[in-house]
């Protein structure tokens, strides 16, 4: 049997604004892009050449979109770019954590699973621990000691990490999968840069792929690999410190497009192939310049050159290739036998490639995740609240047995206990009123008796007390919120403290950082609890019990489903979310912290020994 290196799983993110040729034309024509004139496109022969024969078209998109190769580009930002906006948008670090989602949802590989974490970037999101080590972090638990290793690398880090994922899984016999990824948010390096050039060129995205040692009667997968470095190109392409890119057009070009013709080279020899036999060739996706110099340097018609990436969302680096990969399988022309070669070029000289011949394309959908709680116990107070149902549900979807409290709705108990259990797990009901000290008393003690030891607590329940100006609140409605949403969750948690494993979740609520009218004794309440979780968590981090104080943005059930649209559009504005998000989606990521340290969306500050997560937030001060 030969030992193979394939591709298992393969994911690719992008900015999610489209800046079109059109917008930076707009630009260039107010003045705020410089170096483009439409005299000297007007005079040239090619242009009025493709006019003849294709139509009318403007000097700026012939020479962005037919010249240069770039139609549109994603970016994080909406255009134009500045710096108050970069702070509110995504970082490589969330775009990597889409790619590598998506990669993992290819797969049947569990992050789990997962031998070596190599990630890579050019315009990081941290200067430590790095992007990979903070990335693994919203996929496996605490307990994970798997390694990682990041390097600053722009255009050439993929192929970096791609070489050393192969050696670590030849070294290391017991090691089976490897996460490599490439992640860039070039388009922060733009706001102090005018040249249109740079605006028409660079965008944000990034692509991974899980690496999977598997055996097979034959060769294929990953055939052969190099990386090399240019140092003549060292003081000509790069990034200062102060992030401003500096370039030397002509010597990159030159450079550039010899060093993937060297490198193809070298790996054609190695397999003995012809430039013929390559079905498909895959560069770094740079720009037509270099791109279609190699291609005729080479002797590949441009047919057989795939530039998809580069066209419609922009030089995205290092993950252009990994990108282009993902969606020629996406699109579904990697069929088995498929030759691809993929050579890149770029920053600081460092060039390299890599050939793939394409085994029977794998139809896993996605990662198992009943067994990740198995066996562990959840009591959930307010089930039957919208949180509360999707909370349980998500627990039981992972594979925990869950302890229901609600107050007074039967049906829809015993409704959601049936849910639960078709999933093979097991619910119990208990129906406790939080407004009675002696039920939720004895409910503790019912759960001590019966379980001993109960995993994970998660407080859920929340009445809203009516939505009326604080001043006409009736006192008994002041006094039942606060029993419900912060007397008999501290109470519960006090008797229960000894007797849980491993995390307490408090559901906060987004009415504490944006209050609106009417909210006043829920509002007190909660806060209350805040106080309460907080000052609490050093006592729970003494007996080893993880606190998290969750606050969900507006979602769509819950109390948020009480609100008036002008209500819940100030809270939006208030917090800066981008829109409503829904019960379900906030309840799989409340579960998951759980027993993962991060999870995407989660912006996290520390209070006591306390993680409190304010979810779908993007205030500027939480980036």
């Amino acid at each position: 049997m030969i030992e193979n290196y394939i591709f298992s799983g393969m994911g690719f993110a992008t900015g999610e604004n489209k800046i079109t040729n059109n917008e930076l034309e707009t630009a260039a024509k107010k003045g705020y892009l410089d170096g483009f004139s439409d005299a000297r496109i007007l005079k040239s022969d090619g242009y009025k050449a493709f006019v003849e024969k294709n139509g009318a078209i403007s000097p700026f998109d012939y020479f962005a979109g037919e010249v240069m190769g770039f139609k549109t580009r994603g970016h994080v930002c909406p255009f134009p770019i500045t710096p108050d906006k970069i702070t509110k948008n995504d970082t490589a670090l969330e775009l990597a954590i889409k790619a590598v989602q998506q990669a993992f949802d290819q797969s049947s590989v569990h992050p789990n699973d997962i031998d070596l974490w190599l990630g890579s970037s050019g315009t990081p999101y941290e200067q430590a621990p790095g992007l990979a080590s903070t990335l693994k972090s919203y996929f496996v638990e605490y307990t994970n000691q798997s390694p990682v290793a990041t390097i600053t690398s722009a255009c050439v880090g993929f192929n970096i990490h791609l070489q050393r994922a192969v050696e670590y899984l030849k070294s290391n016999k017991k090691a089976k999968h490897v996460v490599v990824f490439h992640s860039e948010t070039l388009s922060h390096l733009l706001p102090r840069r005018t040249n249109f050039v740079n605006y028409v060129t660079f965008a944000d995205g990034a692509a991974a792929v899980i690496l999977s040692k598997v055996e097979g009667e034959k060769r294929e997968g990953l055939l052969e690999i190099v990386n090399h470095e240019d140092l003549f190109m060292i003081d000509h392409l790069g990034a200062n410190a102060e992030g401003d890119l500096y370039m030397t057009p002509k010597v990159v070009k030159v450079r550039a497009t010899e060093n993937l013709c060297k490198s193809s080279k070298e790996i054609l020899d190695r397999l003995n192939w012809k430039i013929d036999d390559v079905d498909i060739l895959v560069p770094h996706q740079t720009g037509n310049a270099i791109v279609h110099g190699a291609a005729k340097k080479m002797n590949v018609p441009l047919n057989k050159v795939f530039q998809d990436i580069q066209i419609n969302h922009g030089n995205i680096s290092g993950a252009s290739i990994p990108a282009a990969l993902c969606l020629l399988k996406n699109q579904g022309k990697l069929t088995e036998g498929t030759k691809t070669l993929s050579p890149t070029a770029g920053l600081g000289g460092e060039y390299g490639c890599f050939a793939y011949l394409w085994p029977k394309q794998d139809e896993s959908k996605g990662y198992d995740i009943s067994t990740d709680l198995l066996g562990k116990i959840a009591l959930v107070t307010g089930a039957t609240g919208g949180i509360g149902h999707q909370v349980a549900v998500s627990l039981a979807k992972r594979g925990a047995n869950v302890i229901l409290q609600y107050t007074n709705n039967d049906e829809k108990a015993n409704r959601i206990k049936s849910e639960i259990e078709a999933l093979d797990v097991n619910a119990y009901l208990h129906k406790v009123d939080f407004c009675n000290n002696d039920q939720v008393a004895d409910f503790a003690d019912d759960v001590i008796v019966k379980f001993g030891k109960i995993d994970f607590l998660i407080h859920a329940a929340a009445i809203t007390g009516g939505l009326i100006r604080g001043g006409d609140v009736p006192e008994e409605t002041m006094i039942n919120v606060a029993r419900v949403n912060q007397f008999s969750p501290i109470n519960l948690t006090k008797i229960l403290k000894d007797n849980i494993n491993s995390c307490i979740l408090y559901v906060g609520s987004v009415a504490e950082d944006a209050q609106f009218s009417g909210s006043s004794s829920y509002v007190q309440a909660k806060k209350g609890l805040h106080g309460f979780a907080g000052s609490f968590s050093y006592e729970a981090h003494a007996i080893g019990l993880s606190s998290i104080y969750y606050m969900p943005g507006v979602v769509s059930g819950g109390m948020a489903a009480s609100l008036n649209n002008e209500q819940r559009d100030a809270a939006i504005m208030a917090i800066g979310q981008r829109g409503v998000v829904t019960t379900q989606d906030i309840a799989e990521r409340m579960v998951k912290s759980l027993y993962i340290p991060k999870v995407l969306n989660g912006f996290d500050t520390i209070e006591n020994a306390m993680i409190v997560r304010r979810d779908s937030y993007t205030w500027e001060e939480n980036k």
